[in-house]
């Protein structure tokens, strides 16, 4: 219920002992302008105000995070030979792609698969 746990351990040891291990969410970028996305592609909302973060932004239906976060991995993964990253990838409500690279190149990837 905690937006900021990844995972809790609970472990006994007998007789007597509760070991707790908590894990924090890492952020790696920011849904839109409210929540944050985990290394593991969940959104998770910290009730914070995120600009603090310098994050890359992605952004697009709600029912395609996963998706545009898959996407998103792909496309660094292709940039970083070049020492580029996607700084933005969103994809519009009639899902068309845009990204900004980390130079600040805009290019509309349109609605086609967008590697």
């Amino acid at each position: 219920a905690i937006p900021w746990v990844d995972q809790v351990i609970i472990q006994r040891v007998w007789p007597d002992i509760l070991l707790v291990k908590i894990s924090e969410q890492k952020p790696i970028a920011k849904w839109g302008k409210l929540d944050l996305v985990n290394a593991k592609g969940i959104v998770f909302s910290p009730h914070i105000n995120i600009d603090q973060f310098n994050l890359p932004v992605l952004n697009g239906p709600k029912e395609q995070q996963a998706f545009v976060f898959a996407k998103y991995q792909e496309i660094n993964e292709l940039l970083s030979p070049f020492g580029l990253w996607a700084k933005q990838l969103v994809l519009s409500p009639r899902h068309a792609w845009e990204l900004q690279l980390n130079n600040g190149t805009w290019i509309k990837l349109g609605h086609q698969e967008p590697l």
